[in-house]
């Protein structure tokens, strides 16, 4: 639909069927399409130069679906402006293409849900649909500028009120609740965050900003407006604000020129890695042990990814009245947006964003990928020295509310940051912080010279002592799998001596003659007849005990839900003094209940504490169940027995002593490793240490 520019008179086209307003490339007008007339609406803003890799007229291709870019609009929630690209698809379908931060989302139009603005909090859960998402963001946005066609009739300078939703998995929405605040949002956009590659974009190249634009962008040449130094900036479309080398001014880019702000009065720290610094960071990555939790590719970019410093802060808390201070560098790539390393006591961590919606937090821990995070820090973190560029209109005692929770035998520290801006702007945000070794950054980033010294035990720094003692532990198994081998073997059969090892067939022939009782003396009563030894009994041949030493008496049979009684006795041929004992196997087992049960042993030994050295004859006296019992279903008396003697006890000290050797090593490995969590704990002012510091405060 071709109409003429009610502001100019030229020609001017609504090519999709949903723009409503499209803005005259020659006067720059905003024209809104109505029933059967256009109309001019206000006139929009010259666009700010960005990074953009798109441009009106790009075709791309989006799960099947080819779209066209027809419109874009450039928005502002306070903290510099982003593109948000309008796709018109090919199915008739449209959508916003968005672009913040390295960052890209795909959103269509959706049912918005009845949420009031008011009762939404960065954190809080949203449900759109069946989707659970958690808000990431809310405040007061304007729309900027725009160019080509738009599905929308937001007016240029107009402002409204957003909330921006985050779910598992890249999920995002945003809902637009125009100037109703505490009203239901009037739109929502539901979508993903993507990829070039998953818009058919992969091979759009990014635009290679010249010395003209950086000058269009600082208005001055790249000179400070406050000392007139030379000023080298290395992310022209991004930066918001600079903090000059020369003079410590603060310097706003967001106008289109260098506007001075204010001179700093803050610490005059050196960063340690000087601006402008380039390196790689996928060598400090690979072979990282939290590397099935974290995407390497997404964090460094790739292997021939090269990143340069462009910012240094520092920042610091308070903690029981002491303030501790660590050292942050922003790193950027026009491709994958920004990173930051961050530097405490010689700790050193390479920190990249996280969707809000793949974190999931409790009072105590947070989760990511299933992984649980030990909750570590809980501090007011603020911004005290600034150098160089930075994306966001950052100032001194900029603060955030910070979280850290730690992984640290995977390397790795998951931080929550929430802030509150002007207009009512709350955010929350995450990040995945991954330990790096401080000598491979200094000599990624081509810095000479050593790194500053690592003092302490940083709170994702992996455990170089558990790293040992499971090495430790496992030689200590192996270890001891010998020694049992061996004490089997050897040190269990030292000094000890097997007398006799002997099986009796059951049940013993009855005594060949009863014992007759023996005459009474004068003026006793006769015996009693029932004191008369009638059991049937089983000698062995005579054997020698060589040494007074314990005896033990070991007995097998092979019953089955029945028992086997034996007394015995030792008996010194010599002396005749006898030395008595007993034993009773017995085994039940069955089923009730459906349920199977068994009791007892067929296996039973006992033992004589001490017995004289002498020449010895062992008598066992067996007695089994009754014969009408034997005969029942499921029940075995014993055919048999096994009995075997052995004189003398083992040597226990070298097994012992091999004992505690072995132990010594595991046990020196383990009180290391907790001395080790202990030094990291005592930095928590969350954990047990209690003691807060500022290791626990990294974001």
């Amino acid at each position: 639909m071709n109409v003429a520019c009610p502001s100019c008179g030229a020609t001017i086209e609504f090519r999709a069927g949903s723009s409503v307003v499209v803005v005259c490339p020659h006067c720059r007008y905003a024209v809104v399409r109505k029933d059967r007339s256009v109309e001019a609406i206000g006139k929009v803003a010259d666009l700010a130069a960005t990074s953009s890799p798109f441009r009106l007229g790009l075709r791309g291709r989006f799960r099947g679906v080819g779209f066209t870019f027809v419109g874009r609009q450039q928005l502002d929630h306070g903290q510099g402006p982003w593109d948000e690209w309008y796709a018109a698809f090919d199915d008739g379908r449209w959508g916003w293409i968005a672009e913040a931060q390295g960052r890209v989302y795909a959103t269509f139009p959706a049912p918005p849900p009845q949420v009031p603005y008011g009762q939404v909090a960065p954190g809080a859960s949203v449900m759109l649909g069946d989707r659970a998402f958690v808000v990431a963001e809310k405040g007061l946005g304007r729309n900027v500028s725009c160019e080509g066609e738009l599905p929308t009739g937001l007016l240029p300078g107009a402002s409204s009120y957003y909330v921006d939703l985050s779910g598992e998995g890249g999920a995002f929405a945003t809902l637009d609740y125009g100037r109703g605040e505490g009203w239901a949002p009037e739109e929502a956009y539901v979508g993903f965050v993507v990829t070039l590659g998953d818009l058919g974009l992969a091979e759009v190249a990014l635009p290679q900003a010249s010395a003209q634009d950086v000058a269009h962008v600082q208005g001055k040449a790249l000179t400070c407006p406050n000392c007139g130094g030379n000023l080298e900036i290395r992310a022209p479309s991004e930066t918001r604000r600079i903090a000059c080398p020369f003079c410590s001014a603060l310097l706003d880019t967001s106008q289109g020129q260098l506007r001075w702000l204010e001179v700093l009065q803050q610490q005059q720290t050196v960063p340690k890695l000087p601006i402008g610094s380039r390196g790689h960071l996928a060598p400090l990555l690979l072979g990282h042990p939290g590397k099935e939790l974290s995407d390497l590719g997404r964090v460094a970019g790739g292997l021939n990814t090269e990143w340069t410093v462009i910012g240094y802060m520092t920042r610091g808390c308070r903690v029981e009245g002491v303030w501790y201070y660590w050292d942050e560098y922003l790193l950027y790539e026009p491709k994958h947006g920004f990173r930051f390393l961050l530097e405490q006591d010689g700790h050193w961590n390479v920190v990249a964003p996280l969707e809000v919606g793949d974190v999931h937090e409790t009072p105590f821990a947070a989760y990511y990928k299933g992984r649980g995070f030990k909750k570590f820090g809980d501090v007011q973190a603020y911004v005290t020295r600034l150098l160089g560029e930075f994306y966001w209109e950052v100032r001194l005692q900029e603060w955030a509310a910070a979280q850290d929770f730690i992984a640290p035998e995977l390397g790795l520290t998951l931080s929550r940051e929430y802030t509150r801006g002007d207009q009512g702007r709350e955010e929350i945000q995450w990040s995945l912080s991954h330990y790096v070794d401080g000598a491979k950054l200094f000599q990624a980033f081509g810095v000479k010279g050593a790194p500053p010294p690592v003092r302490g035990v940083g709170p994702n720094q992996p455990s170089t002592a558990a790293a040992s003692a499971r090495a430790v532990y496992l030689a200590a198994v192996v270890m001891f799998a010998l020694m049992l081998a061996t004490c089997a073997g050897v040190t269990a059969t030292s000094n000890t001596q097997t007398l006799l090892t002997q099986s009796i067939a059951l049940p013993l022939p009855p005594p060949e003659k009863l014992e007759e009782p023996a005459p009474a003396e004068p003026g006793e009563p006769p015996p009693d007849p029932a004191d008369v030894n009638t059991a049937a009994a089983w000698y062995s041949e005579p054997f020698e005990i060589s040494e007074s030493a314990p005896v033990e008496f070991a007995f097998s049979t092979d019953l089955d839900n029945s028992y086997l009684w034996v007394g015995g006795a030792l008996i010194h041929e010599e002396s005749g003094s006898v030395y008595e004992f007993e034993v009773e196997p017995s085994y039940y087992s069955g089923v009730e209940d459906g349920e199977s049960w068994s009791e007892g042993s067929r296996d039973q030994s006992t033992s004589l504490p001490s017995v004289p050295k002498g020449r010895y004859v062992l008598r066992l006296q067996p007695a089994t169940d009754t014969p009408a019992n034997c005969e029942k279903p499921g029940t075995r008396c014993p055919s048999g027995v096994t009995v075997k003697v052995v004189a003398g006890k083992p040597v226990l000290w070298p097994g012992l002593l091999a004992f505690l050797i072995i132990a010594l090593g595991p046990l020196l490995a383990f009180l290391r490793t907790r001395s080790f969590e202990a030094a990291r704990w005592r930095e928590s002012n969350v954990g047990a240490g209690g003691a807060g510091s500022s290791s626990s405060d990294d974001d």
